[in-house]
């Protein structure tokens, strides 16, 4: 009951934070407590209360909701997460808001492509990564070092394959440097690397190669037709 009340006094406070007092495309900062951010996050995305206690927030940590325009001017924004419990502390140390974890996952997206900065979709297309993306890839795997990693799933396209490959490599370095950057003892035996077809990206089909800008516009057209007839 407490927690449900909880998401209730999150829904209130939703009300009164998406109110008309400010432009929709300001931005507003909420500072609140960890059960009540929790609550704003769950109710925003569309989560029940047991989610609670599964969206931590550490002290000072900063969560970013985006809400992205509607089809149509009087439709609801849909509501994306860019950033959850980003702390100001070292990005991998262990903390999970107070709870030793007995275990860790981090999902990391692929670095950049030539296609990303063109705004393209590449859906199953294969594409390496280009300058920028091996820099990105270089900073992930340095951030990395706060932590000992022992397995490196990676999806077989050659963008995330290098992104996993250079994570691997500078926690092999570190470990034979002994580098200070690196938390806790470290063995000797490097990260493995597996590759898992299950993570592959979606094949789009025509859609790859295309714009997201023109798809999106043409997807919108369509639906605008099917619900008119």
């Amino acid at each position: 009951a407490p927690v449900r009340e909880l998401w209730y006094r999150a829904s209130l406070a939703w009300q009164d934070i998406l109110s008309d007092k400010e432009p929709p495309e300001k931005a507003v900062m909420v500072v609140a407590h960890n059960a009540v951010n929790q609550a704003l996050i769950g109710s925003a995305l569309g989560l029940p209360p047991r989610y609670f206690r599964r969206l931590l927030q550490s002290n000072a940590a900063t969560t970013v909701l985006d809400f992205q325009p509607g089809p149509t001017d009087s439709s609801t924004p849909r509501v994306t997460m860019d950033r959850l419990n980003q702390s100001p502390g070292r990005p991998y140390a262990a903390d999970a808001g107070g709870r030793p974890p007995c275990g860790r996952l981090v999902l990391i997206r692929h670095a950049a492509t030539d296609a990303d900065a063109k705004g393209l979709l590449l859906g199953s297309r294969d594409e390496p990564l280009n300058g920028l993306g091996a820099v990105q890839a270089g900073k992930v795997a340095e951030f990395l070092l706060d932590m000992k990693v022992h397995n490196v799933m990676t999806s077989p396209a050659r963008r995330c394959l290098s992104t996993a490959q250079l994570v691997a490599q500078l926690q092999v370095e570190a470990s034979r440097l002994g580098s200070s950057l690196a938390a806790g003892s470290r063995a000797s035996k490097p990260p493995r690397v597996l590759v898992m077809p299950e993570l592959r990206n979606l094949e789009m089909g025509m859609w790859e190669g295309q714009s997201m800008r023109m798809v999106s516009q043409h997807l919108f057209s369509n639906h605008k037709y099917i619900t008119k007839t």
